[in-house]
């Protein structure tokens, strides 16, 4: 098995959003399981069971017994954590030179 910084590694066929959507155009709307949503959030079903109860996480429906996501509204979950950090203001600040600290002495 090559590995993903040996020469000669070829990344798998990855399809696109669009070919996705022509393939199955309910892809992003059909319901998908609490395992599939926990492994899409790189967390546990345990986990969003306990965000449930706190009315947190993404949003879902009940079929019965059974808890069901679906994969846009898991998306739009994560878009909405987003957090873009807002950049820095540097101030320019005037370094004392050796001179002038002799200067002022």
């Amino acid at each position: 098995m090559a590995l993903l910084l040996e020469p000669g590694f070829v990344p798998p066929d990855i399809p696109t959003v669009e070919k996705i959507i022509d393939l199955k155009p309910d892809y992003f709307d059909a319901p998908i399981s609490t395992a599939e949503a926990a492994v899409m959030l790189g967390t546990t079903q345990c986990a969003l069971s306990q965000m449930r109860v706190r009315n947190e996480g993404p949003p879902f429906v009940r079929y019965g017994l059974r808890t069901m996501y679906t994969r846009r509204d898991i998306i739009d979950y994560v878009r909405d954590l987003t957090v873009t950090p807002p950049r820095p203001q540097r101030k320019h600040v005037r370094m004392k030179t050796r001179r002038s600290s002799i200067e002022e002495a």
